[in-house]
């Protein structure tokens, strides 16, 4: 009977399978853009409140539910970048793995800086912690996708079209988060228009850049 060699077998153990990988960020996420809504709490106010308080109650809550829905379509995007580079991607090297679980700590933290970018939307430290988690995930995403190319992982060729458009998309989350970490500073109004600004120019320059290309 034949014996597996040290070597391969050594080898087979540095790789980890996709699925099991895909399973636990799905798990991460889906808990993290769950807990999301927990900061949104009903008013206490008494069972008979008049219409005007109650009303005046829910709308003291907008900073809260705008950093709810803000942060569930961030959630989203990361989840479904992340799971379109699982998808092309055929296996896992420790590494890649270990920037994988960093990416997920990123993720676990999302309900803590969306509450606090949610009780106070006017504070710079709070708008730069929330996007600085952004930040955060969309770099770890990048670094993620490198690797693969790297170790030459995915199940695709680079000049694939679906990993062409993948590796043209990746590095304009980063760049959308630092701007808007920075723009932080001038207020939350600032720090949004940036963040889907710089994702508008880097598109458009895409776009341009690959009809002259063509």
């Amino acid at each position: 009977m034949n014996q597996p060699e040290p070597l391969a077998e050594a080898g087979r153990d540095e790789i980890i399978a996709v699925h099991r990988v895909a399973g636990l960020s799905d798990a991460v996420f889906a808990i993290a853009m769950t807990l999301l809504v927990l900061e949104l709490r009903v008013p206490e106010m008494p069972r008979n409140v008049a219409e005007g308080e109650l009303l005046g109650a829910l709308l003291e809550l907008a900073p809260v539910a705008t950093a709810f829905v803000w942060t569930f379509l961030l959630s989203s995007l990361f989840w479904y970048l992340q799971a379109r580079q699982l998808q092309l991607i055929a296996r896992l090297e420790r590494p890649m793995v270990v920037v994988n679980l960093v990416t997920l700590m990123m993720v676990a933290l999302l309900p803590f800086s969306a509450a606090l970018q949610g009780r106070h939307p006017e504070n710079a430290v709070a708008g730069m912690a929330y996007f600085g988690n952004m930040a955060a995930i969309s770099l770890a995403l990048l670094i993620h996708w490198r690797m693969a190319l790297n170790y030459g992982a995915l199940e695709k060729a680079e000049d694939h079209p679906d990993v062409v458009r993948l590796s043209n998309t990746m590095p304009v989350y980063p760049l959308a988060s630092i701007v808007a970490l920075l723009a932080a500073l001038i207020g939350p109004v600032a720090s949004t228009i940036a963040f889907i600004g710089t994702i508008g120019v880097f598109s458009t320059w895409q776009r341009f850049r690959s009809r002259r290309a063509a």
